[in-house]
């Protein structure tokens, strides 16, 4: 793990590296009393206008496997991007004594950052089909129509319930849970063969991670992985953040689903089918549903969270788009 100390020290070998004629000033974009695996800091260029991020991992193989991976993702997602508005940071340096990853430092506000600003959900639709277009762009690459296979979540579901039946941990309300679980077999069984999409996902897309800049621009940022998987996850999980942090206002449900529905449109998916994409909703839902312990729901923003698993996992969020 990072401390602040050390990583700001990594951080100026590892800009001297890549401009040794500049001086920077640097701010942490971590809370610099914790500590982290990975760190990041915004460096200013004194006396110019002009900025990188400079992102650090620790200083051992995984954590170097880690940061070159990002920066090798980055690389051909910078090429592959072709839309100059739905883009990604430019990666510029990989250092590899500093276990470093220097890029461009994309100007503008998370999502989540913007996200309290709005009180209407009708205000934020045009950001969310950007959302959907960014994502669209993002996979499109590696996207190719596959057969629907359920059984890897099935049995990813049920490893915790075993966890549950050997009290290493508590699913909550698991009276309520089972029925749930019952259902998502029963689509299991109707989903499984039909068409379906996968790719190298982002596998972290959340609103943290939609950059929105200026004159338009859409910036996705923090992404390493490079393993194929159902392209939904990503959606699933873009959308499920945005309905937990939307700020509290009573706002109806079908509210969310017209929203998702927007979303969707900006995605374009032509290709999956209205069955697995009810699935994938259910069983994202019961996933996190059944990664939250009952002992450690005294957190009132994991009871929040719970509150609108439950409520996810009832209802599609995705019911307009189809």
């Amino acid at each position: 793990m990072l401390d602040s100390g050390y990583s700001a020290k990594a951080a100026r070998r590892a800009l001297h590296a890549f401009l040794p004629s500049e001086e920077f000033a640097l701010t942490s974009l971590k809370d610099p009393t914790k500590l982290y695996d990975t760190w990041v800091f915004r460096c200013k260029v004194r006396g110019k206008n002009s900025s990188f991020v400079c992102k650090l991992s620790s200083p051992d193989a995984a954590g170097r496997s880690k940061i070159l991976n990002q920066y090798e993702r980055l690389k051909s997602t910078n090429a592959d991007l072709k839309n100059p508005l739905l883009t990604a940071p430019q990666a510029l340096a990989f250092i590899e004594k500093e276990c470093a990853l220097i890029m461009e430092f994309a100007r503008g506000e998370s999502l989540q950052d913007l996200l309290p600003q709005f009180t209407e959900l009708a205000d934020i639709r045009a950001h969310l089909h950007n959302a959907g277009r960014w994502l669209a762009s993002f996979q499109q690459t590696t996207m190719k129509p596959a057969a629907f296979d359920a059984t890897p979540h099935m049995n990813w579901l049920q490893k915790k319930l075993q966890r549950h039946a050997e009290n290493l941990s508590e699913i909550p309300d698991y009276d309520a849970f089972m029925p749930q679980f019952h259902e998502l077999k029963q689509l299991a069984d109707q989903a499984q063969g039909l068409p379906a999409t996968r790719c190298v996902t982002h596998r972290d897309f959340h609103l943290g991670n939609l950059i929105l800049g200026r004159k338009g621009t859409v910036y996705g940022i923090d992404f390493e992985n490079k393993k194929e998987d159902d392209a939904l996850r990503d959606v699933m999980s873009f959308l499920y953040d945005f309905t937990m942090k939307w700020p509290d206002h009573d706002t109806p449900f079908q509210s969310f689903q017209t929203a998702a529905a927007v979303m969707w449109q900006g995605y374009g998916d032509h290709t999956t089918a209205p069955t697995v994409l009810g699935f994938f909703q259910k069983f994202s839902a019961l996933n996190g549903w059944s990664g939250l312990d009952n002992r450690s729901l005294a957190d009132q923003n994991r009871r929040h969270r719970l509150k609108w698993l439950k409520r996810l996992a009832e209802t599609n969020l995705l019911v307009i788009a189809r």
